[in-house]
């Protein structure tokens, strides 16, 4: 029988237009993960055929990338009964002599990537995972953090994962070298174009890592920090979002990309910033009615996947087409109901 993608969908039904749609909606996305964590809690196992890296980092991954979501809701008040696995997770996962222990990072790793969602949690909602661990637990995550940022991040969008650490290193009070968090940086600086346009790295390289990497990180950046970085992020969003703005039809379909059919839900990344920042003056801000809603901005893309899937000859296989659907949406849908913290509907 042919994948049906929308029945496969929890946000069926679901018209998405208030906070409380997508707090219901982000609970939703998480709740198949429960039956995935590990008995300790740090590691969440799902379908990794598809990676390229190992079997703890990929655990790894299943256990931080909720956060991206799961953070910005405990930081708008939302309900979430499950804190305590990610407490507990953190704390086995860093902790060497743990069976569930993630490995160590020793040159440039998958692990690198991950360690970004921890530290923007740890910045964001260190009530939820931080302060509920002991001395010798809060011990081992800083030196996890520290013995991982010390290695060359790859040269592109990746710095700004050292820099979401060193954030959460500086709130937990940590003690730690800040050269590289400035040096980093100002290396991303260096990737900036003009007219809200970056490169990917010292490369040729301009795709869609512009919009839901280079500035959605610089936007997280944003509204973490307040320094000069900071709104030289925030004016250059608003620069970009005048071109991105003609990647979407009314209907909420974007441009078919790969080599993962889902990124293109990654690319309302940028939208979902831009409002979590305020960021006025362009098409992202909420006075403007030229981009379609965030429902539209879901179901353009379930539309345009299904009619893609007749005639791509390449279809990932199922558990990791939805498992990769569903973290992204985790994170869009979190950050979305942490922007509309104070909206009256």
């Amino acid at each position: 029988m042919p994948y049906d993608p929308a029945s496969a969908n929890p946000l069926a039904g679901n018209p998405l237009e208030s906070r409380a749609d997508m707090s219901r909606a982000l609970l939703a996305l998480f709740d198949p993960l429960l039956a995935c964590f590990s008995k300790g809690n740090a590691r969440v196992t799902l379908n990794g055929g598809a990676a390229h890296f190992d079997r703890a980092a990929a655990d790894l991954e299943g256990f931080a990338r909720p956060l991206w979501g799961l953070a910005p809701l405990g930081a708008g008040n939302g309900d979430f009964a499950y804190w305590h696995r990610f407490a507990e997770g953190l704390a086995n996962g860093t902790d060497p002599a743990h069976p569930e222990y993630w490995g160590t990072v020793n040159g440039r790793d998958q692990r690198m990537v991950e360690l970004a969602a921890l530290g923007f949690a740890l910045a964001l909602v260190p009530e939820k995972i931080w302060e509920p661990l002991d001395a010798r637990a809060r011990s081992n995550v800083v030196a996890y953090l520290k013995h991982a940022r010390q290695f060359d991040y790859a040269d592109n969008n990746w710095k700004f994962f050292r820099i979401f650490v060193d954030i959460a290193l500086d709130r937990l009070g940590a003690d730690f070298d800040r050269s590289l968090t400035r040096q980093y940086l100002e290396e991303l600086e260096g990737f900036y174009i003009g007219d809200g346009w970056y490169r990917d790295g010292n490369v040729r390289r301009i795709d869609h890592y512009i919009p839901f990497a280079m500035h959605f990180y610089g936007l997280i950046y944003s509204k973490l920090v307040d320094d000069d970085y900071a709104k030289r992020y925030r004016e250059r969003a608003v620069l970009f979002a005048r071109d991105f703005r003609h990647w979407f039809a009314a209907d909420g379909a974007t441009i078919p990309l790969r080599p993962q059919p889902d990124l293109s839900l990654c690319l309302r990344r940028l939208l979902v910033g831009a409002r979590l920042c305020r960021c006025r003056g362009s098409a992202t801000g909420r006075s403007q009615a030229s981009l379609p809603a965030a429902s539209a901005l879901v179901e353009g893309q379930a539309d345009c996947r299904s009619r893609r899937r007749a005639v791509d000859r390449f279809r990932l296989s199922e558990p990791a087409d939805v498992g990769e659907l569903q973290f992204r949406r985790l994170a869009l849908l979190g950050l979305q109901g942490l922007s509309a913290a104070g909206d009256p509907r």
